[in-house]
Protein backbone atom coordinates (compact mmCIF):
# COMPACT_ATOMS: atom_id res chain seq x y z
CA UNK A 1 0.00 0.00 0.00
CA UNK A 2 1.57 3.56 -0.66
CA UNK A 3 1.22 5.85 1.73
CA UNK A 4 -1.23 7.89 -0.31
CA UNK A 5 -3.59 5.35 0.22
CA UNK A 6 -3.74 5.53 3.79
CA UNK A 7 -6.74 4.96 5.51
CA UNK A 8 -6.97 7.94 8.55
CA UNK A 9 -6.86 4.92 11.26
CA UNK A 10 -3.25 3.68 9.42
CA UNK A 11 -2.56 7.23 10.03
CA UNK A 12 -2.76 7.29 13.06
CA UNK A 13 -1.37 4.55 13.91
CA UNK A 14 2.37 5.71 12.23
CA UNK A 15 1.80 8.64 14.38
CA UNK A 16 1.43 7.17 17.42
CA UNK A 17 4.59 5.05 17.23
CA UNK A 18 6.23 8.67 16.37
CA UNK A 19 4.70 9.95 19.73
CA UNK A 20 5.44 6.81 21.73
CA UNK A 21 9.36 6.73 21.07
CA UNK A 22 9.65 10.57 21.14
CA UNK A 23 6.91 12.18 23.21
CA UNK A 24 4.38 14.98 22.34
CA UNK A 25 7.58 17.70 22.69
CA UNK A 26 9.93 15.59 20.94
CA UNK A 27 7.89 14.62 17.72
CA UNK A 28 8.85 17.23 15.05
CA UNK A 29 6.42 17.63 12.05
CA UNK A 30 9.38 16.19 9.73
CA UNK A 31 9.36 12.74 11.70
CA UNK A 32 5.23 12.31 11.39
CA UNK A 33 5.22 13.42 8.21
CA UNK A 34 8.34 10.52 7.31
CA UNK A 35 6.40 7.95 8.95
CA UNK A 36 3.23 8.42 7.33
CA UNK A 37 4.42 9.05 3.86
CA UNK A 38 2.76 12.56 3.78
CA UNK A 39 4.00 16.04 3.61
CA UNK A 40 3.53 18.25 5.65
CA UNK A 41 0.67 20.11 4.06
CA UNK A 42 -0.89 17.24 3.66
CA UNK A 43 -0.87 16.35 7.44
CA UNK A 44 -2.15 19.61 8.05
CA UNK A 45 -4.68 18.96 5.29
CA UNK A 46 -5.82 15.72 7.63
CA UNK A 47 -4.73 17.42 10.80
CA UNK A 48 -5.81 21.52 10.69
CA UNK A 49 -5.08 22.18 13.78
CA UNK A 50 -1.82 20.75 13.63
CA UNK A 51 0.67 18.86 15.82
CA UNK A 52 -2.05 19.27 18.43
CA UNK A 53 -4.72 17.59 16.52
CA UNK A 54 -2.59 14.49 15.86
CA UNK A 55 -1.92 14.13 19.50
CA UNK A 56 -5.41 14.24 20.27
CA UNK A 57 -6.21 11.80 17.53
CA UNK A 58 -3.69 9.68 18.90
CA UNK A 59 -4.87 10.12 22.57
CA UNK A 60 -8.45 8.79 21.36
CA UNK A 61 -7.09 6.43 19.64
CA UNK A 62 -4.86 4.88 22.21
CA UNK A 63 -7.73 5.37 24.86
CA UNK A 64 -9.91 3.69 22.89
CA UNK A 65 -7.89 0.51 22.70
CA UNK A 66 -7.27 0.63 25.97
CA UNK A 67 -10.75 0.89 26.89
CA UNK A 68 -11.25 -2.18 24.70
CA UNK A 69 -8.33 -4.33 25.99
CA UNK A 70 -8.54 -3.56 29.49
CA UNK A 71 -10.91 -1.67 31.24
CA UNK A 72 -13.84 -2.93 29.57
CA UNK A 73 -13.00 -6.28 31.77
CA UNK A 74 -13.97 -4.82 34.79
CA UNK A 75 -17.38 -4.46 34.18
CA UNK A 76 -18.04 -8.24 33.03
CA UNK A 77 -19.09 -10.84 34.38
CA UNK A 78 -17.30 -13.25 36.86
CA UNK A 79 -15.84 -12.53 40.17
CA UNK A 80 -13.72 -9.65 41.04
CA UNK A 81 -10.49 -11.37 41.10
CA UNK A 82 -11.43 -13.09 37.47
CA UNK A 83 -12.29 -9.23 36.04
CA UNK A 84 -9.15 -7.60 37.54
CA UNK A 85 -7.28 -11.23 36.13
CA UNK A 86 -8.75 -10.26 32.45
CA UNK A 87 -8.26 -6.48 33.32
CA UNK A 88 -4.59 -7.22 33.78
CA UNK A 89 -4.36 -9.64 30.58
CA UNK A 90 -5.67 -6.64 28.55
CA UNK A 91 -3.23 -4.77 29.92
CA UNK A 92 -0.72 -6.91 28.86
CA UNK A 93 -2.67 -7.30 24.67
CA UNK A 94 -2.32 -3.33 24.53
CA UNK A 95 1.42 -2.47 25.59
CA UNK A 96 2.02 -5.74 23.40
CA UNK A 97 3.43 -7.60 26.05
CA UNK A 98 5.57 -5.13 27.34
CA UNK A 99 7.05 -4.35 24.07
CA UNK A 100 5.42 -1.02 23.34
CA UNK A 101 5.13 2.39 25.30
CA UNK A 102 2.02 3.65 26.36
CA UNK A 103 0.93 6.36 23.69
CA UNK A 104 -1.06 8.12 26.31
CA UNK A 105 1.94 8.26 28.81
CA UNK A 106 4.36 9.34 26.10
CA UNK A 107 1.86 12.02 24.90
CA UNK A 108 1.35 13.29 28.22
CA UNK A 109 5.23 14.57 28.56
CA UNK A 110 5.42 18.16 27.00
CA UNK A 111 1.74 18.54 25.75
CA UNK A 112 -0.68 21.35 25.44
CA UNK A 113 -2.94 21.93 28.73
CA UNK A 114 -5.87 20.22 26.51
CA UNK A 115 -4.17 17.34 25.88
CA UNK A 116 -2.73 16.97 29.27
CA UNK A 117 -6.33 17.78 30.54
CA UNK A 118 -7.90 15.18 28.59
CA UNK A 119 -5.36 12.41 29.65
CA UNK A 120 -6.14 13.20 33.62
CA UNK A 121 -9.56 12.93 32.86
CA UNK A 122 -9.62 9.71 31.37
CA UNK A 123 -7.08 8.97 33.85
CA UNK A 124 -9.98 9.70 36.98
CA UNK A 125 -12.55 7.44 34.62
CA UNK A 126 -9.99 4.66 35.09
CA UNK A 127 -9.18 4.73 38.69
CA UNK A 128 -12.76 5.20 39.04
CA UNK A 129 -13.51 2.11 36.91
CA UNK A 130 -10.90 0.25 39.60
CA UNK A 131 -12.11 1.33 42.36
CA UNK A 132 -15.71 0.42 41.84
CA UNK A 133 -13.37 -3.50 41.52
CA UNK A 134 -11.91 -2.54 44.77
CA UNK A 135 -15.43 -2.28 46.37
CA UNK A 136 -16.12 -0.10 49.82
CA UNK A 137 -13.86 1.48 51.60
CA UNK A 138 -12.15 -0.16 54.60
CA UNK A 139 -9.76 0.61 57.70
CA UNK A 140 -6.93 -0.03 55.83
CA UNK A 141 -6.75 1.70 52.56
CA UNK A 142 -9.63 3.40 50.39
CA UNK A 143 -10.41 1.75 47.35
CA UNK A 144 -9.58 5.08 44.84
CA UNK A 145 -5.94 4.50 46.68
CA UNK A 146 -5.76 1.21 45.99
CA UNK A 147 -6.71 1.91 41.77
CA UNK A 148 -4.15 4.50 41.54
CA UNK A 149 -1.59 1.74 43.44
CA UNK A 150 -2.16 -0.56 40.64
CA UNK A 151 -2.13 1.60 37.20
CA UNK A 152 1.37 2.96 39.55
CA UNK A 153 2.38 -0.68 39.00
CA UNK A 154 1.26 -1.28 36.30
CA UNK A 155 2.74 1.82 34.64
CA UNK A 156 5.86 0.82 36.59
CA UNK A 157 6.27 -2.31 35.26
CA UNK A 158 5.92 -1.47 31.59
CA UNK A 159 8.46 1.37 32.06
CA UNK A 160 10.79 -0.69 33.69
CA UNK A 161 9.90 -3.03 30.53
CA UNK A 162 10.50 -1.20 27.65
CA UNK A 163 13.73 0.79 28.91
CA UNK A 164 15.15 -2.62 29.23
CA UNK A 165 13.95 -4.15 26.48
CA UNK A 166 12.65 -7.10 28.78
CA UNK A 167 9.61 -8.45 28.31
CA UNK A 168 10.01 -11.52 29.89
CA UNK A 169 10.51 -8.96 33.07
CA UNK A 170 7.43 -7.62 32.58
CA UNK A 171 4.82 -10.97 32.30
CA UNK A 172 6.72 -11.74 35.62
CA UNK A 173 6.18 -8.53 37.41
CA UNK A 174 2.57 -8.72 35.78
CA UNK A 175 2.45 -11.88 37.41
CA UNK A 176 3.10 -10.65 41.27
CA UNK A 177 0.91 -7.48 40.27
CA UNK A 178 -2.08 -9.66 39.69
CA UNK A 179 -1.66 -12.09 42.61
CA UNK A 180 -0.79 -9.52 44.74
CA UNK A 181 -4.17 -7.51 43.82
CA UNK A 182 -6.47 -10.40 43.45
CA UNK A 183 -5.91 -11.56 47.25
CA UNK A 184 -6.02 -7.46 48.38
CA UNK A 185 -9.50 -8.56 46.64
CA UNK A 186 -10.21 -11.49 48.51
CA UNK A 187 -9.39 -9.97 51.43
CA UNK A 188 -11.47 -6.51 51.29
CA UNK A 189 -14.55 -8.88 50.39
CA UNK A 190 -14.38 -11.47 53.17
CA UNK A 191 -13.90 -8.36 55.40
CA UNK A 192 -17.61 -7.34 54.62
Amino acid sequence: MTHAALSRPELIARMAEVFRTQGFAGATLAELSQATGLKRASLYHHFPNGKAAMAASVLNDAVAELDAHAFRELAGTGSAQDRLSRFITGFSRYCRGGTRACAISALYMGADEATIEAIRGHLDRWIDLLAALFGRQSASTDPQTLAGELLADLYGALTIATLRGNSNDFQLRLARIGARYRQTVDQRQRAW
